[in-house]
């Protein structure tokens, strides 16, 4: 996608990594930073996938994985991100959340997916905050 982006004259980059790891984390972050000219406005978290399973039957790894996708990687990411956000310059800048009804609602079959998207609902409510 970056490459048909950049050939019809706009400007993109592409990061390819796992959001499961700490140290793409500060790859991505300093590659976009580095794109924007030490500078990032718009941070969309939207990385995810659900693995389904009911609750007695869910385990560890079906729970910790999607938790720790939908719920830690944002976090991580945000964080990381966190000094571009606080400039002090005058311009906007965003951070999206995906969230999902499951979040607000529950779903049978993802305990561990409706929690994290809770979750991204909270953390992205504390964020506007601070």
């Amino acid at each position: 996608m970056a490459g048909e982006i950049n050939a019809s004259g706009g400007r993109a980059i592409a990061v390819v990594g796992d959001v499961l790891d700490d140290e793409y984390i500060k790859t991505l972050v300093a590659k976009a930073a580095e794109f924007g000219q030490g500078k990032i406005h718009i941070l969309v978290n939207n990385a995810g996938y659900t693995w389904d399973g009911v609750i007695h039957k869910m385990t560890d790894k079906q729970w910790h994985t999607i938790v720790d996708l939908h719920g830690t990687a944002p976090f991580k990411i945000v964080r990381q991100a966190a000094p571009y956000f606080r400039l002090k310059d005058g311009q906007p800048r965003n951070i999206i959340n995906i969230s999902s009804t499951s979040g607000v609602h529950g779903n049978a079959g993802q305990v561990n997916y409706a929690l994290a998207k809770a979750g991204v609902t909270g953390m992205t409510k504390t964020i506007a905050k601070e």
